[in-house]
C-alpha cells in the first residue's frame, strides 16, 4: 500500500507532527529478538462504527501484523480476539448500515461496503463558485492533493488568542490544529475547463461557518472520478473504486473515489469466529472492520459500558454461567477431565484464568456510557417512552457536549465557562466565576470549583471510576486486567527556540498548559459551533479527526501502571499498535 497521505470523510487532514502515544506505568519484559516464556493474551477490542471511524476501522487492521510480531519479540504468545462496537442502545428494526441488536455482543460480521459519506477527500478551507474568497479560493480544490500551506499562515491565530497561551508565538507553533506543516497532498492539477474528473469543495453556508473556534477546519476538497483506474492511479489503492450514491441513477458530479473495506478474503458471518484462537488470527481483519453507521443510535458511544456488557459474567452476554451444568447442577467434563466452557457466555469464551486480559478502545469521540442504574434495553412502550425522556434523542450525537454525574470533566467546565464570555451571557447560567465575562484567566482558573454546580444536568451519565473496578473484577488479579485507549487529545509539542522538544528515545515532549488550553477551547466550539456541516475536532492526522477523549483518557490514568493512552490523530496507526505490544509485553 502506497503511503499517500491520503483523507476521506472518514479520514481526515494529515499533519507531520504525529500525535505519539504516551503511557502510564512502566516495566521489563524479554529482551527483543530473545523470546521469553509463553505469555497469554486476551483481547476485546471496543471499536468505533460512527461515520467518520473507516479509515480507523483500515489502519487498526493494516497494523495488526505490527502488534503480532512485535509480541513475539518479546515472548512465545498465546493471544485470543473478540471485538464489539462502542453503542450502548440497541438499532431499531429499520437501521441502515451497521446493524446492533444485542449491546456488547462479539462481532462476527465483516462489513463488505461503505456509505457514499466514506468518499476519499481532504480537510482545507475553501469554497465552491458562488462564496469565494480572496484568501482561499477554490483553486485549492480545483489543485487536488498540491495543495500547500504552513502552520502559522493559514491557521494563524492572534496573540491574543488562549490557543496563543504563552504569547510569543511568531512561529505559529501553537497555531491551532492541525499542528504542523503539510507540505503537498500529492496529487495531479487538471485542466481547465474540464467538468468532470477535477476536484471540487464542500462547504458550510456561510463563510464565517468554514472554520470553528479552535482553528479546526469544516470545509473539505473531493476529487470527481469516472472510472475506478482513475481513482488506483491516484491513491494507489488497486481495491479503489470511482462511487456514484445512488449508483448509476444518481449524479455523476457527487461522484468520488472511494477504498472499499479489506474484507473480500472474509468468511460469511456463520463460518467467521466470534472469538478468534491462536490459530485464526490471520482473520482479525474480518472481524474488526466493522463498517460504519449514520445512525442516531450509532453516535451515541459508549464503549465502557459496551465493553462491561460484553464480558459481565452476570450479564445479558453470559446466559447460564460459565460452565455447561449436568442434572446435579456440576460442571460437565471433557474427556480429558475439564470443565466444559459455556458456549452462550461471551466472558467464559475469551476470559482465561492464566491470561492477560487487554481491553482496548479504539474511538475517535469521547466516551458516553450511561450510569449502570438505568436499564437502556427498552422494549415496552412504557419502557421506550422511559427511555426516551431519560435520553432524548436530540443528547445522544451531542453527548460529548455534557458530562457526568460528578462534574469530573475540568476541561468541560472551561469551555462552557469561555463559551459564555464569547456569548456575553449571565455566568451563573452556567455556574461560572462572576467576572467570566471580562477575563479568560478567570474562566480557565476558576472553573473547577463550579463542575460540581455543572454536574447537576448531567447526571445521566457514569463517571469513569464506576468502571475501572468492574474491569479489574474480571480477573482474580487485577493486575492482570490492561486498559489501552486510542482516541483524540491536543498534540501541542513543546518548543524551546522555535525547536520542537524530545525526550531521551525521540519522543515529543508536549506542552501540558497548552494542552489543557487547546481541550477547554474545544469544548468552546462543540457549545458554539453548531451550524451544519460544522463538527469541531482536537486534532488531526492521517487517521482522521478526533475529538477530545477526556474520559479514555482519564480510564488509563486511573489504571494507572496498567493503563495505556495514544492519540489517535497519529499518522501511523501501526506505530501505535507496536507501541502499544511493546507497553504490553514489559508489564510484570
Amino acid at each position: 500500500m502506497k503511503n499517500l497521505g491520503r483523507w476521506s470523510l472518514c479520514l481526515g487532514l494529515c499533519a507531520l507532527t504525529a500525535c505519539t502515544s504516551a503511557a502510564t506505568g512502566s516495566g521489563s519484559g524479554g529482551d527483543v529478538g530473545k523470546p521469553g516464556p509463553l505469555r497469554k493474551y486476551d483481547f476485546l477490542w471496543v471499536v468505533d462504527h460512527s461515520t467518520s471511524t473507516a479509515k480507523r476501522q483500515r489502519g487498526l487492521t493494516d497494523g495488526f501484523a505490527g502488534l503480532i510480531q512485535t509480541l513475539k519479540q518479546y515472548n512465545d504468545i498465546d493471544a485470543q480476539m473478540a471485538v464489539v462496537t462502542v453503542q450502548q442502545i440497541a438499532d431499531g428494526s429499520a437501521a441502515s448500515g451497521v446493524t446492533v441488536k444485542k449491546i456488547g455482543a462479539f462481532n462476527h460480521t465483516a462489513a463488505t461496503s461503505l456509505p457514499s459519506n466514506c468518499i476519499e477527500h481532504y480537510r482545507a478551507p475553501c469554497f465552491e463558485s458562488g462564496l469565494l474568497d480572496s484568501t482561499t479560493p477554490s483553486d485549492e480544490c480545483r489543485n487536488g492533493f498540491n495543495y500547500q500551506y504552513t502552520a502559522g499562515t493559514n491557521f494563524r491565530l492572534p496573540a491574543s488568542s488562549l490557543l496563543n497561551i504563552d504569547g510569543d508565538d511568531p512561529a505559529g507553533q501553537h497555531a491551532g490544529p492541525p499542528y504542523g506543516d503539510v507540505s503537498k497532498h500529492y496529487g495531479s492539477t487538471l485542466k481547465d475547463g474540464a467538468t468532470l474528473n477535477e476536484w471540487r469543495c464542500s462547504q458550510p453556508s456561510g463563510a464565517s461557518q468554514v472554520t470553528n473556534d479552535n482553528g479546526s477546519v469544516n470545509s473539505y476538497c473531493w476529487r470527481h472520478c469516472a472510472t475506478d483506474k482513475e481513482c488506483q492511479d491516484l491513491f494507489g489503492e488497486p481495491s479503489a473504486i470511482c462511487y456514484t450514491p445512488g449508483g448509476s441513477a444518481g449524479d455523476p458530479k457527487t461522484s468520488g473515489c472511494m477504498i472499499p473495506p479489506n474484507t473480500l478474503d472474509c468468511p460469511t458471518a456463520d463460518q467467521l469466529p466470534a472469538v478468534l484462537h491462536n490459530d485464526q488470527l490471520d482473520l482479525f481483519h474480518c472481524n474488526a472492520f466493522v463498517g460504519v453507521s449514520s445512525t442516531q443510535q450509532s453516535g451515541f458511544e459508549g464503549g465502557f459500558r459496551s465493553a462491561w456488557m460484553a464480558l459481565d459474567p452476570a450479564g445479558p452476554n453470559c446466559t447460564g454461567g460459565k460452565y455447561l451444568l449436568d442434572n446435579a447442577g456440576q460442571p460437565k467434563k471433557d474427556s480429558n477431565g475439564k470443565p466444559i466452557v459455556n458456549p452462550d457466555c461471551q466472558y467464559a469464551q475469551l476470559i482465561r484464568d492464566d491470561a492477560y486480559l487487554v481491553i482496548v478502545f479504539v474511538s475517535d469521540d469521547d466516551d458516553c456510557s450511561v450510569d449502570l442504574s438505568y436499564s437502556l434495553a427498552a422494549e415496552t412502550a412504557d419502557e421506550k417512552a422511559a427511555l426516551k425522556a431519560l435520553l432524548p434523542a436530540e443528547d445522544w450525537e451531542m453527548c460529548q457536549r455534557l458530562g457526568d454525574k460528578n462534574g469530573s470533566n475540568v476541561r468541560l467546565a472551561e469551555g462552557r465557562c469561555l463559551y459564555v464570555k464569547g456569548k456575553q451571557q449571565d455566568p451563573a447560567a452556567y455556574k461560572c466565576p462572576s467576572d467570566c465575562a471580562s477575563n479568560d484567566a478567570a474562566c480557565l482558573a476558576d472553573a473547577a470549583a463550579h463542575v460540581a454546580a455543572n454536574a447537576l444536568v448531567d447526571k445521566r451519565f457514569a463517571v469513569v471510576s464506576d468502571f475501572v473496578p468492574l474491569f479489574k473484577s474480571l480477573k482474580a488479579d487485577p493486575t492482570k486486567v490492561i486498559v489501552a485507549a486510542i482516541s483524540g487529545d491536543s498534540p501541542a509539542v513543546a518548543y524551546k527556540d522555535g525547536v520542537a522538544l524530545t525526550d531521551g528515545s525521540g519522543k515529543p515532549v508536549f506542552d501540558e498548559a497548552q494542552k489543557q488550553v487547546d481541550a477547554a477551547v474545544y469544548y468552546k466550539s462543540l457549545l458554539r459551533n453548531l451550524a451544519g456541516k460544522q463538527s469541531p475536532y482536537v486534532c488531526s492526522g492521517a487517521n482522521g479527526e478526533a475529538g477530545y477523549g477526556s474520559r479514555y483518557i482519564e480510564m488509563a490514568k486511573q489504571f494507572g501502571a496498567t493503563g495505556y493512552f495514544a492519540n489517535l490523530c497519529g499518522d501511523d496507526f501501526s506505530g501505535i499498535l507496536k507501541d502499544l505490544a511493546t507497553f504490553l509485553a514489559t508489564r510484570q
